[in-house]
Parts: C-alpha cells; sequence; structure tokens
C-alpha cells in the first residue's frame, strides 16, 4: 500500500516510508492509516507492532 503521496490512491501510491529494526525485534502487524490523508502531510502515517525475539 502507498504511503506517497496522499493525493494519490493508496493503491496507486509509492510505498516510501519503512520502519527498520534490529535482529532482535520482529514485525508482527502493520497498517497504512488511510483514514487521515487530510490531517495535513503529504505522507500516510504507518504503525507498526514489533516483538522481541530470542535474540
Amino acid at each position: 500500500m502507498g504511503t506517497w503521496p496522499t493525493s494519490a490512491p493508496a493503491l496507486l501510491g509509492a510505498p516510501i516510508d519503512h520502519v527498520m529494526a534490529t535482529p532482535d525485534w520482529k514485525v508482527s502487524a502493520s497498517v497504512v492509516m488511510r483514514t487521515l490523508d487530510g490531517s495535513g502531510s503529504d505522507h500516510r502515517p504507518i504503525v507498526v507492532q514489533l516483538e522481541r525475539t530470542g535474540g
């Protein structure tokens, strides 16, 4: 799902926003917040849930 720009439909946008983590973490959930397109930013916010791995 595209995170930029909010002026384009999410399916046509570019997925340029990322969350980086060390190998000690894994992504257990993520979502692109399309409901905030009119909030004033040209990027869609992303929310990512990370869980600590055994390492």
